[in-house]
C-alpha cells in the first residue's frame, strides 16, 4: 500500500520535509482545477445575484418571513443547526430548500442549487466512499478479535498485542522504503516514544491503557535483536493478522489517486511515501481540540485541506493501525471530495458580499452576511462530525 505524506499534530518546532516541486503534469492539473473553480464561482454569482441581491432585497426577505414568522438571521441560525427558542423547533425541521424562500425566490431553488447543493452532494459522495472503507476495516477488526476463527472473542490484551505486532511491521516497512524521506524512523523509535508517553500520560487526553505497557515493552525487546527487519516481523506474524497488513494495504492504495489530487489541488509537497502507514500522532488535551479547529477553520474558508505534511522524527502514537488507517481514510476522503466545492463556494461568497458592499445596503450586507454565516456554520458542524 502506498499513501501520500502528512504532517502530525504535536510536532512543534521539527524539521518539515524540503518542498517537493510538483511536476509538469501535476502543475497542469492543478492550473486547470483552479481555472474551472474560477468559472464555477463566476457562473454561480451570474445565477444567484438576481436571487440574492434583488432590487427590493429587504421587502422580499420582510414578505417572504411574514408567512414564517421569524426573523431572516434567526430561521438561517436554524438552518446551522443552532439552538434557539423552543417556539422555534419547528423551522429546524424545515428544508433548506426554503432558502430561497427566505430571499423571495418564491417556488425557486435558485440559491440551493447553486451554493448549497454542491456541497450537499460532495459531502453524500464522501459518505458513501468512507462507508466502503469503513466497512472493510470493520471486516478486519471482527477478525482480529476472534484470532482469526469463525466463533468466539479473544482477551482484549491479545486482540490489542495483534494490532500492536501489526503496526510495528508496518512502521518498519515504511521506514525500510523511504529510508531518506522526512517523517519516518524504524519502528522501535515509535515504540520508546510512545513507552514514555504510557508512563507520563497526564498530558495526553488520548487513553493509553497502563496494560499496553508490558506488550510494547516485548516489542521494544524484539526490535533491540541483531538482524530485526521488516522482513523476519511480518514473517513472524499470524495468518489473520498478516490478513489485516493486506486490508490495510488495500485500503491505503485505493486512496493514493485521492490523497494526490487533494495535495496538487491544494499546493501541497506530492512527495509520497512508499508502503505507507499513517501516524496517529498523541496529542495534549489543548492540541487535540486547537488542531481539529484550526484544520475546519482552514477547509471552511478553503485556506487548505485537512491533510498536511509530516514532520521530522519519531512520535508517540496511537499502535491501533485499524484505527490509524480509519483516521487517514477520513481526512482524505475530506480533503478530496469537498476541497474544490468549498474553494467554489468560497469565492462565490467573496463575490457576492462585494456586490452587496459596493450596493452600499447595510440591511442587505447584514442579510447576505447572514446567509453565509449560517452555511458557513453547518458546513463546520459537517466536518467536525
Amino acid at each position: 500500500g502506498t499513501e501520500g505524506t502528512k504532517k502530525e499534530a504535536g510536532t512543534e518546532g521539527t524539521k518539515k520535509a524540503p518542498t517537493q516541486e510538483p511536476t509538469k503534469k501535476q502543475e497542469k492539473t492543478r492550473q486547470s482545477e483552479l481555472s474551472d473553480i474560477d468559472k464555477k464561482a463566476k457562473d454561480g454569482i451570474k445565477k444567484v445575484e438576481s436571487a440574492i441581491l434583488p432590487k427590493d432585497l429587504v421587502g422580499k426577505i420582510s414578505r417572504g418571513l411574514k408567512r414564517l414568522g421569524v426573523t431572516a438571521r434567526t430561521f438561517l441560525k436554524n438552518l446551522a443547526g443552532q439552538k434557539t427558542t423552543k417556539g422555534l423547533e419547528a423551522i429546524r425541521s424545515l428544508p433548506l430548500k426554503m432558502i430561497d424562500d427566505i430571499f423571495g425566490n418564491v417556488n425557486k431553488t435558485t440559491i440551493y442549487d447553486t451554493i448549497i447543493r454542491p456541497l450537499a452532494k460532495a459531502f453524500s459522495l464522501y459518505e458513501v466512499d468512507s462507508k466502503k472503507i469503513k466497512d472493510m476495516l470493520e471486516k478486519v477488526e471482527r477478525l482480529n478479535a476472534r484470532g482469526g476463527k469463525v466463533r468466539g472473542i479473544r482477551k482484549v490484551n491479545d486482540i490489542v498485542a495483534s494490532k500492536f505486532r501489526v503496526m510495528t511491521y508496518l512502521l518498519q516497512r515504511e521506514f525500510e522504503s523511504n529510508p531518506d524521506a522526512v517523517g519516518v524512523a524504524p519502528a522501535i523509535e515509535f515504540v520508546k516514544k510512545t513507552i514514555n508517553a504510557i508512563k507520563n500520560p497526564d498530558s495526553y487526553k488520548k487513553s493509553l491503557r497502563e496494560t499496553d505497557l508490558p506488550i510494547l515493552e516485548e516489542i521494544q525487546k524484539e526490535l533491540s535483536k541483531d538482524g530485526v527487519s521488516a522482513e523476519t516481523l511480518f514473517n513472524n506474524l499470524k495468518g489473520f493478522e498478516k490478513k489485516m497488513v493486506s486490508v490495510i494495504d488495500k485500503v491505503n492504495s485505493s486512496l493514493r489517486s485521492k490523497a494526490e489530487y487533494a495535495s496538487v489541488l491544494n499546493n501541497r509537497n506530492s512527495d509520497f511515501i512508499n508502503n505507507y502507514i499513517h501516524h496517529d500522532v498523541l496529542k495534549t488535551s489543548d492540541d487535540e481540540t486547537k488542531v481539529r479547529k484550526d484544520k475546519v477553520e482552514k477547509m471552511v474558508n478553503a485556506d487548505a485541506g485537512i491533510l498536511e505534511e509530516r514532520t521530522e522524527g519519531a512520535k508517540a502514537i496511537n499502535f491501533d493501525p485499524i484505527a490509524a488507517t480509519a483516521q487517514a481514510a477520513n481526512e482524505i476522503l475530506l480533503d478530496y471530495h469537498l476541497s474544490k466545492p468549498l474553494k467554489i463556494y468560497d469565492k462565490i461568497k467573496i463575490g457576492l458580499k462585494n456586490k452587496a458592499k459596493q450596493k452600499g445596503n447595510k440591511k442587505e450586507m447584514r442579510a447576505v452576511s447572514d446567509l453565509f454565516e449560517a452555511i458557513d456554520e453547518a458546513n463546520k458542524v459537517v466536518l467536525t462530525a
